[in-house]
């Protein structure tokens, strides 16, 4: 009985220990919550191969965590890219891009033969986000195409204050570009919760002056036949180097 005391007691004093030691040592921003870097982030991962979204402030519901999580393990069973997935309130300095550059470069994301990982950070208060492929990535996912999904997906939803759908929407887009170089329609979004602005008013009214020429112009036939595709040129990351140098990327604010 003494000896079973002991060791819990032992146990106690380790765990407070050790918060003791985290609480010391983790920077904390004016809000009150931990600014993550690199040193201080814990990887779930690392612990459970099906977990690839750290979420340590608990931002995002389990609904949407698990839908994150389902999407990037098809990336990484079907398409061979590892991706970790950071969501935080704070990061070092408010800088994404290092933060996403220094897990990269310290955990060594992704497959060494391929150099095909991912991390993605998104800073919620610090309204940053970060895009980093690896080198195996930059001809799949240029920077335009990067610009997008962020435009697309990212952006508009954690403007609304919306990250469960910034991450799910997020991971559901890499792995469809990935998979079949197409993005999906941003769905989630309703008519009422996108926001109008004066380009898409001209537009609009563009548009309108060209369909009633056309109508005019053919008697009341606008069929002018057909539209020609285009398509993306690489963007020019360079580095990122999965199992060595982790660089390049993609980023901004929100």
């Amino acid at each position: 009985m003494r000896t079973c005391t002991r060791y819990l007691l032992m146990l106690l004093i380790l765990l407070t220990s050790s918060f003791l030691s985290f609480a010391a040592t983790t920077e904390r921003a004016d809000d009150g919550y931990p600014v993550w870097n690199a040193d201080n982030i814990s990887l779930v991962y690392l612990s459970d191969s099906t977990q690839y979204v750290s979420d340590p402030d608990r931002i995002l519901s389990q609904e949407y965590r698990d839908s994150a999580n389902y999407y990037l393990n098809l990336l990484n069973h079907e398409l061979d890219v590892q991706t970790v997935f950071i969501i935080v309130r704070h990061v070092k300095n408010a800088d994404a891009f290092r933060m996403a550059q220094d897990v990269g470069n310290k955990y060594g994301v992704g497959f060494k033969d391929t150099r095909t990982g991912l991390v993605i950070v998104i800073a919620t208060e610090d309204h940053q986000y970060f895009i980093a492929p690896g080198k195996g990535l930059e001809a799949y996912l240029p920077d335009a195409i990067c610009n997008r999904i962020a435009e697309r997906y990212l952006k508009p939803n954690m403007r609304l204050n919306n990250p469960n759908l910034a991450v799910s929407q997020t991971c559901h887009a890499v792995y469809s570009q990935l998979k079949s170089g197409e993005l999906p329609p941003a769905t989630a979004l309703s008519a009422d919760d996108e926001e109008v602005t004066w380009g898409d008013v001209i537009l609009l009214i563009l548009i309108i002056i060209i369909i009633v020429y056309l109508w005019r112009h053919n008697g009341g036939n606008i069929n002018t036949g057909g539209f020609n595709g285009g398509g993306f040129r690489d963007g020019g990351f360079r580095g990122g180097y999965i199992g060595g140098g982790f660089g390049g990327g993609f980023g901004g604010g929100f």
